[in-house]
C-alpha cells in the first residue's frame, strides 16, 4: 500500500536511494507497469466531436499551458468520470469531474468499483471524495461511460493508508483544478481591460493590457501609409480599436508582438522577417498579410495560439481572451 502511495506523490519522493530495500523499487517498477501496460483504445477517428456530458469517462491531457501563461504536466496520467454536463464561466466551458484510479485495494465504502473491463481495460474506482472543476479543453478523449452511484453518505473509518491516498490523490487533482483557478486569475487581472493576453516563452511568462495606441504623424497622407502597407493590411490595422498590448523585444521574445481587437476578431503583428507559423488549438495554420517588415494575423477567435519559429526551440504561446 505505501508503494502505491509513494508512486503518485511527486517524483521527487520517488527518488529512491540505493541504501533502501529493492522490494520498494520493485514495487514501485510494478505499479509503473499497470499504466504502461494498460491497452486504452483511445476513438480519435471515430469520436471526434463527441461533446462532454455527464457520466462519460475522458482521458485527460498530461500537458497544458494555462491562462496564466504557465505550463503545467502531470507524472501520471488522470482518467476522470464527469459529475456534470457542460457550465460556463466568463465565456469558457468547464465541468466537475471526480478522479479514477485503478488501486481498487484502497476503496472505501465511499468509492464506487467497477470490475467491467469493456470500459477502460481494468477495473477502478471512483473518487467520490475527489470532485474537481476542469475546463474542457484540456480534456482529451472520450473513453466511455459508466453511472456511478451515490455513495458519499456512507459512513466509515479510514485505515491509516486509505487516509493517505486520498491526500495524495486530493493533492494531485491541484493539476485539473488550476485550469479554473488559472482563469479566475486571468479574469481579475483584465477586468478592467477590454480584453487581456499572455504570451509564454521557454518557460518564462509575459502578461500585457491594452493601452491608448501611440497616435501617428498626422502630416502622413493616406497614400504614403499605404506606400508602407499593403492596402488591406493597412485598412484591416486602421479598423482595429485605438487601444493595443506591445511585447517588447528581449532576451527571451526575438522580436515585438503587437495584439489589437477588431470587430473581425483579434489581430496578432509579427514584428519579424523569419519563416514562421501560427497554429491555433486544432493545430491549424492561420494565414497572415505581410510585408518586408512584418506578419499580421486577423479575425483571430479567443483562444490558446502557437507561434512556430525554426530558430526557437520551443514554441511560443499566445493566449487571447
Amino acid at each position: 500500500m505505501n508503494s502505491i502511495i509513494n508512486f503518485l506523490k511527486d517524483n521527487s519522493v520517488l527518488q529512491i536511494n540505493d541504501e533502501q530495500a529493492n522490494v520498494a523499487r520493485q514495487d514501485i517498477d510494478k505499479i509503473n507497469l499497470l499504466f504502461v501496460n494498460q491497452k486504452i483504445t483511445l476513438r480519435k477517428n471515430s469520436q471526434t466531436h463527441i461533446l462532454p456530458k455527464v457520466n462519460q469517462i475522458w482521458s485527460v491531457k498530461t500537458e497544458y499551458f494555462d491562462f496564466l501563461g504557465k505550463k503545467q504536466n502531470t507524472l501520471h496520467p488522470f482518467l476522470v468520470s464527469l459529475l456534470t454536463d457542460i457550465d460556463e464561466y466568463e465565456e469558457e466551458k468547464f465541468v466537475r469531474v471526480a478522479v479514477i484510479s485503478p488501486f481498487t485495494e484502497l476503496a472505501s465504502k465511499q468509492d464506487e468499483l467497477c470490475n467491467d473491463l469493456s470500459i477502460v481495460g481494468f477495473p477502478f474506482l471512483v473518487e467520490a471524495w475527489n470532485d474537481q472543476p476542469v475546463l474542457t479543453e484540456i480534456l482529451d478523449e472520450y473513453l466511455g461511460y459508466f453511472e456511478p452511484k451515490d455513495v458519499a453518505y456512507r459512513k466509515e473509518n479510514l485505515s491509516k493508508n486509505q487516509q493517505q491516498f486520498r491526500e495524495t490523490e486530493i493533492s494531485r487533482a491541484v493539476f485539473l483544478n488550476n485550469s479554473i483557478s488559472a482563469l479566475v486569475g486571468f479574469v481579475e487581472m483584465n477586468q478592467n481591460n477590454e480584453f487581456g493576453a499572455v504570451i509564454s516563452v521557454n518557460g518564462q511568462v509575459f502578461f500585457g493590457s491594452p493601452q491608448e495606441e501611440k497616435q501617428k504623424d498626422k502630416t502622413k497622407d493616406k497614400e504614403e501609409q499605404t506606400i508602407e502597407l499593403p492596402s488591406n493590411m493597412y485598412r484591416l490595422l486602421s479598423n482595429a480599436k485605438s487601444k493595443v498590448i506591445t511585447f517588447g523585444k528581449n532576451d527571451k521574445l526575438p522580436f515585438e508582438i503587437q495584439i489589437k481587437k477588431s470587430e473581425d476578431g483579434f489581430i496578432i503583428s509579427v514584428f519579424t522577417r523569419e519563416v514562421l507559423t501560427l497554429s491555433d488549438s486544432d493545430n491549424k495554420n492561420k494565414t497572415p498579410f505581410s510585408n518586408s517588415e512584418r506578419y499580421v494575423f486577423s479575425a483571430l477567435k479567443k483562444g490558446l495560439y502557437t507561434l512556430t519559429l525554426n530558430n526557437i526551440h520551443e514554441p511560443i504561446k499566445i493566449r487571447l481572451k
